[in-house]
């Protein structure tokens, strides 16, 4: 599922940040993320009631997930093609963000669990040409 861009202006955003979007939902909207020269309609109905006409030229789009290895590992050989020809991967091996040093240990444990354990993907990022 994509999320909802009814709110989007051309001119006033310059890039769209997928928070935690798979490579699934990716491969299911493939005309939004190419960006061409063309139109994208999304929320397609018979009355079109809550369509949404996008022009998304030249416009950057960044994808943030936990999971973007694993999804493409699981994912077919010529969708993997299209993913690396179609995009960038930037695999990031640490946190972003500095620990709280006014958290307690709990939190601080809890912080680095979540690094190491859930966040990290045993796949190594895919080759790009």
């Amino acid at each position: 599922m994509i999320p909802d861009l009814s709110k989007f202006v051309r001119g006033t955003h310059e890039l769209i940040l997928f928070d935690n979007m798979s490579a699934q939902a990716v491969l299911a909207h493939k005309k939004v993320f190419q960006a061409s020269v063309d139109r994208v309609c999304l929320g397609n109905s018979p009355t079109n009631l809550n369509m949404v006409s996008l022009w998304l030229w030249k416009i950057r789009m960044v994808i943030a997930s936990n999971c973007w290895q694993a999804d493409v590992a699981a994912a077919s050989t010529a969708d993997v093609g299209w993913l690396s020809q179609n995009s960038v991967n930037v695999y990031v091996h640490e946190p972003l963000w500095e620990p709280d040093v006014s958290a307690s240990s709990v939190d601080r444990e809890s912080e680095e669990y979540c690094c190491n354990q859930r966040c990290r993907s045993p796949f190594p990022p895919y080759s790009q040409t």
